[in-house]
């Protein structure tokens, strides 16, 4: 994921997409701790919707020009979809904004990304999300 300002070399680009792969390959194993790793969104109750969870550090290059390392929260949507056995159906993922000064905003802002994957969800199941 791309976000504008952010400062990748091929190795840190490398690393995080490795980090991001080795966390779905360990999800589909089952081994993610809950609330830590993985949570279900409970407005989504009886759908099986979770919140796999990472946290990376990287560099932004601020408008004024200055370079600062940051934490951020990137979040993948996902479904374990009753009707596809041994199947995790990847829905939604984003980066989420944090308003440091409004923790509502900052919820407000994250359930949008939630609507965009139960939306996602709610679009696919009459195809099975495309699996066969």
């Amino acid at each position: 994921m791309q976000v504008p300002g952010r400062l990748w070399n091929p190795y840190s680009w490398a690393m995080t997409k490795s980090e991001f792969r080795k966390r779905l390959e360990v999800a589909t194993h089952g081994g993610l701790v809950p609330v830590d790793h993985v949570k279900e969104i409970p407005r989504a109750k009886g759908e099986h919707l979770y919140e796999i969870r990472w946290d990376f550090n990287v560099l932004t290059l601020s408008p004024a020009g200055d370079r600062h390392h940051d934490d951020v929260q990137v979040r993948l949507y996902h479904s374990e979809p009753v009707a596809v056995l041994d199947s995790i159906v990847g829905l939604h993922v984003h980066e989420k904004q944090i308003v440091h000064v409004d923790r509502r905003r900052t919820n407000d802002l994250q359930n949008i990304e939630i609507n965009t994957a139960i939306k996602r969800f709610h679009d696919g199941r009459a195809q099975r999300w495309g699996i066969l």
